[in-house]
């Protein structure tokens, strides 16, 4: 048989065999006597299958000729393809290569020219392992200081097992790249090299500029206090000072210039007496001489000429000092004047008390009792007082550190439930996370608690629609209802009220989960009703009612219902209702009967602003469902688990992060990165007296960019938050939410 994909010699060669084969047979036949009607017979048989196989061959090779011009035409559109995509990465402006099974498969120009003493080295087949050996021995590559080429070679290798990896690199004559690296499916990377040193010489000058301004402003206002100034290096150079500085000491104008010796002007004091005493040698010589010392020196200088300074001096991180003097003269004859005054005063007052202090002995005497009895009685209040106090601020600094932990928790376990798990240990992570919920509610109820034990307790009366605070109800709590089977109906509103629009929502929370844990059967109903000037807002229930007995003592601390099999908590939430309803000046009413349900009202002043109602917007977060975020970001945290939980949260999301403890490790951070990032999360308390909100400070100011800043704390009060909302940052209280700060980061990002 012949196969039309056979080559045409190979078709041709066995269609004359076949041909021969016949040939063959017709001639045995003729050789055995065959008839010649049979022999006609044969000839014609024989004819025909050649007429066939010839049809046959003629179609094989048309076809044939067809998939030759097919695959010609494939090879050429193949070959434009090649050569159109080597000549796009030619045109491109960045360096760019492709890596398959970690060997070099294409790069352009700009790839390669990269490093011009090692660009010949740069070959295709070459293992990345061999590429980067080759570029670290480059002398065009700017190591850092105390680096190794090895140790460049090691951190690049890692940073090219990375999924995406973004980093800068240094290049002799001031050249800056930056280095993008990229995992691709099917084991294939891909590197871009972007030129970015004008970029960093522009943001270099900027800083520049921005120092030398704030320097100039600095100096003007340093000449124009009331205060003289002088700075002074670890050398006793000066190095600034104002001209109030020369006038308070009667300095001539020579010695206040910059580089003067701190001999030349102590010398001048002391050879032309103009300071009373030998200060200078017995106090103040001595600090500055003492390399060791940090504490503030504070004296008081008299000069000969009456004149009296406040003389203060505090040592500089770099070793040097800075002093400011000011006159306190006229303060100081004031004084002494009251002092005379005082004296004369008080001896015509002992003049007239000799003669009342007889009258008054025997008054003392029979005050005694009264008095000592008086005392017992607010020493026993003191006592009460004290230990209310103590335990107030007990619960609020045991609930704040004990946030910290739990904020790592969550984040860790957020990680952990987006990590693949059997069905085994994602009911483990399930209830891990509920039993943390559990903690985080009872610690915000101590909390809550001690806010409002606490003296000063801060509100924010506002006009708002009623239906802000029930919406998010019916959302937090429609799915702890149907699990229950029990019917959860809000009805809402368009009334509006004046109230703490927080505390009325932690309110009516309480209530409403008060009410959906001791109701197994039936439906849970919050209403409101019109009463005047005021609304009722009511929370019923069919539970099993309270009996009248006890209407009381469920509003005490850690008191709840004997009912088994039901999660009672630690019987803080109604406590907390009494408190804030008490602190708001809302009634509040208790309408319970056993066998008959519960009814638990408060009574809010009513408000005649109208406000119109929004749409609610879901609160799901599906983490599948969402981008990277394609981001630098610092994050400053001084706690080793929080700062690991949440770089592993951020660089899941996409987001590279500048890990720093403090500071003064963020700024030197960003000074060697060379490039601003795009957002800064801090922690409000760093060690020591460095907060989060110095550090959002001093890197906007380092840069001279007003970054979005994001501060994570613990604290809830009125003062953080109006102290972050001055810088224009955002406030994200502990434990933290991880959709809460991803929601966050992408807005701010925006």
């Amino acid at each position: 048989m012949i196969d039309p994909n056979d080559p045409l010699e190979r078709q041709v060669e066995k269609l004359n065999k076949i041909v021969k084969s016949l040939m063959w047979r017709v001639e045995q036949n003729n050789e055995k006597g065959g008839t010649p009607y049979a022999l006609f017979q044969t000839a014609i048989n024989l004819e025909a299958q050649v007429n066939s196989r010839t049809t046959d061959l003629q179609t094989a090779l048309d076809e044939l000729s067809e998939n030759q011009n097919e695959l010609s035409q494939a090879l050429k559109d193949a070959e434009e393809s090649r050569q159109n995509l080597i000549d796009a990465l030619e045109a491109m402006s960045e360096g760019f290569a492709l890596f398959a099974d970690e060997k070099l498969v294409v790069c352009n120009a700009r790839f390669r020219n990269l490093l011009p003493d090692v660009s010949d080295r740069i070959v295709h087949g070459m293992t990345f392992e061999t590429y980067t050996s080759t570029i670290s021995q480059s002398a065009f590559l700017q190591l850092d200081e105390g680096q190794t080429r090895d140790q460049w070679r090691y951190h690049r290798s890692l940073q090219h097992g990375r999924k995406n990896a973004s980093f800068i690199v240094r290049l002799a004559n001031d050249r800056w790249i930056q280095v993008s690296d990229r995992r691709m499916p099917e084991g294939r990377a891909a590197i871009l090299h972007t030129e970015i040193t004008d970029l960093v010489r522009e943001q270099r000058q900027q800083r520049e500029m921005v120092l030398d301004r704030h320097a100039r402003q600095a100096r003007a206002t340093i000449d124009h206090m009331s205060q003289g100034v002088c700075t002074f290096d670890r050398d006793l150079l000066l190095v600034a000072s104002n001209s109030r500085f020369c006038e308070l000491l009667s300095l001539p104008f020579v010695l206040g210039q910059e580089g003067t010796t701190l001999g030349k002007i102590t010398g001048f004091l002391n050879d032309n007496q103009i300071l009373e005493g030998d200060i200078l040698e017995q106090r103040f010589l001595p600090w500055v001489n003492d390399r060791h010392t940090r504490n503030t020196l504070q004296l008081e200088v008299r000069r000969t000429s009456g004149r009296i300074l406040d003389a203060s001096f505090r040592k500089l991180p770099d070793g040097g000092f800075v002093g400011s003097f000011t006159d306190v003269t006229a303060e100081r004859r004031a004084t002494d004047a009251l002092a005379r005054a005082k004296a004369t005063l008080e001896l015509r007052v002992a003049e007239r008390t000799s003669a009342l202090t007889e009258a008054n002995a025997a008054l003392l005497k029979k005050t005694r009792e009264q008095e000592q009895v008086e005392q017992e009685l607010r020493n026993a209040k003191d006592a009460a007082e004290v230990a209310n106090l103590s335990k107030t601020r007990f619960l609020a600094a045991a609930s704040h550190d004990l946030l910290q932990p739990l904020n790592a928790a969550k984040l860790f376990i957020s990680n952990l439930m987006e990590t693949k798990m059997d069905g085994i240990q994602r009911g483990i992570a399930n209830s891990l996370d509920r039993s943390f919920k559990s903690v985080e509610s009872i610690l915000d109820a101590l909390l809550d608690i001690s806010r409002l034990d606490a003296s000063g307790a801060e509100f924010t009366i506002s006009h708002f629609p009623i239906n802000a605070v029930l919406d998010p109800l019916h959302a937090d709590f429609r799915e702890i209802a149907a699990s229950k089977g029990i019917q959860l109906t809000i009805m809402h509103s368009d009334l509006a009220v004046v109230s703490d629009q927080r505390y009325l929502h932690r309110i009516l929370q309480n209530l409403l989960a008060n009410a959906l844990k001791y109701t197994d059967t039936g439906k849970v109903l919050i209403g409101m009703r019109r009463r005047g000037e005021s609304v009722e807002i009511q929370v019923l229930d069919t539970g099993p009612g309270i009996a009248k007995c006890d209407h009381s003592r469920i509003f005490e601390e850690f008191q709840r219902l004997d009912r088994s099999g039901a999660d009672q908590g630690m019987g803080l939430g109604l406590s907390f209702v009494e408190r804030a309803c008490g602190h708001l000046g809302h009634g509040l009413k208790l309408s319970s009967e056993p066998g008959r349900g519960s009814v638990f009202s408060v009574t809010v002043e009513r408000s005649e602003q109208v406000f119109i109602r929004a749409l609610p917007v879901s609160r799901e977060w599906h983490p599948k469902a969402v981008q990277e975020i394609d981001a630098l970001a610092v994050l400053v945290e001084n706690d080793a688990d929080i700062l690991a939980a949440m770089i592993s949260t951020l660089e899941r999301w996409g987001i590279s992060v500048i890990p720093a403890r403090s500071t003064k490790e963020l700024l030197a951070l960003v000074a060697e990165l060379g490039v601003p990032p795009d957002i800064i999360i801090a922690d409000y308390h760093l060690d020591g007296t460095d907060t989060g909100l110095l550090s959002i400070a001093a890197l906007r100011q380092s840069i001279g960019k007003n970054i979005p800043g994001i501060l994570v704390t613990a604290d809830r009060s009125k003062r953080l938050q109006r102290a972050a909302r001055k810088m224009h940052a955002e406030v994200l209280t502990k434990p933290v939410e991880p959709h809460a700060l991803r929601s966050l980061v992408s807005w701010r990002l925006q």
